[in-house]
């Protein structure tokens, strides 16, 4: 009988410990998750391969939802922008594409579905809308006396993105993401094109060529945040 008590006993404290440091965990927790940022500003260096200066703005609205703005300036020429204006690297050597600064601007929603987290926080999935401008300038390089042309490349997408924000430090964030979607691909750009002329001489012109086509997109990187 004695035995049955004490058994008993330990029993109930073992359910009693156990309550204790569940609720001492939960209280913790909930602790850390209301110390979290609501909002974060954010950096994305790996952007850059897309000629993209990437600056966001993300707000919580609401426990497991925020939206974020991005905008910024864009170069072209550089990295991967080749692959969304189309350009040709080598252009018969008849005119070079000089870099010139565009713009983009994005807004986002994002959902957080894990229920142990709140936005911004942890894994979440965001549909995005984005428009983006590169401009290139186009120069004679045969000695033709032409002008400076400029050219230009405008994307209109919608994105499907998927990543998981960590907050390392209460007022640091860190940015994982991918994406992939359709959109829009305007371009105006130019070439030169050259008469050869009885006198021996040549006769030099801009021609200009526009497109539009639907394209797919993708993307992935990093962002690097602060908040408060």
């Amino acid at each position: 009988m004695f035995e049955f008590v004490v058994l008993k006993t330990i029993y109930h404290m073992k359910h009693l410990l156990f309550s204790l440091t569940f609720f001492t965990a939960f209280t913790a927790f909930c602790q850390e998750e209301s110390d979290y940022s609501k909002f974060a500003v954010k950096l994305s260096p790996t952007q850059l391969l897309f000629g993209e200066f990437h600056l966001a703005f993300e707000h919580r609205i609401a426990p497991h939802s925020s939206f974020e703005i991005s905008a910024g300036p864009t170069i072209s020429e550089i990295g991967g922008t080749f692959i969304i204006t189309n350009s040709d690297p080598i252009n018969n050597g008849q005119y070079e594409r000089q870099t010139g600064f565009g713009y983009f601007v994005g807004l986002a929603y994002r959902f957080y579905p894990l229920n142990y987290a709140q936005a911004p926080r942890g894994l979440y999935v965001s549909p995005e809308l984005k428009y983006r401008v590169y401009n290139t300038i186009f120069q004679d390089v045969n000695s033709f006396g032409l002008s400076d042309q400029k050219g230009s490349t405008t994307q209109t997408m919608f994105r499907f993105n998927i990543g998981y924000q960590f907050w390392p430090g209460k007022k640091f964030a860190l940015d994982v993401f991918t994406g992939i979607g359709i959109g829009a691909v305007n371009s105006v750009s130019y070439s030169v094109s050259s008469v050869y002329n009885p006198d021996g001489s040549f006769t030099a012109s801009w021609m200009k060529e526009s497109s539009n086509r639907a394209s797919a997109n993708a993307t992935f990187g990093l962002k690097i945040g602060i908040g408060n």
